[in-house]
């Protein structure tokens, strides 16, 4: 079974999240080594964030993924349109 879009974009970003973690860690190592470098914080933060915005992203994209051909396949009554009109 392939992946759909929405997983495969899911899993890029979340990748790269990964990769600014493993970037902390490195810079941490130094540190520990005697290196004079300052541990920028900020490395964790935007990996949070990413993370955040990846998992929005893919809950979204396979929401449409899904709900596009459930649409056109069993065409909506008033009372759906309604609804997702108010959401």
């Amino acid at each position: 079974m392939t992946q759909s879009k929405a997983f495969t974009k899911f899993d890029k970003t979340i990748t790269r999240s990964m990769a600014l973690i493993r970037d902390y860690r490195r810079i941490l190592m130094l540190k520990r080594n005697g290196t004079k470098i300052r541990a920028p914080k900020d490395l964790i933060r935007a990996s949070v964030v990413l993370s955040v915005a990846a998992l929005d992203t893919y809950v979204t994209e396979v929401f449409t993924e899904k709900l596009v051909p459930y649409l056109k396949k069993y065409k909506p009554d008033e009372s759906l349109i309604k609804i997702l009109q108010e959401s």
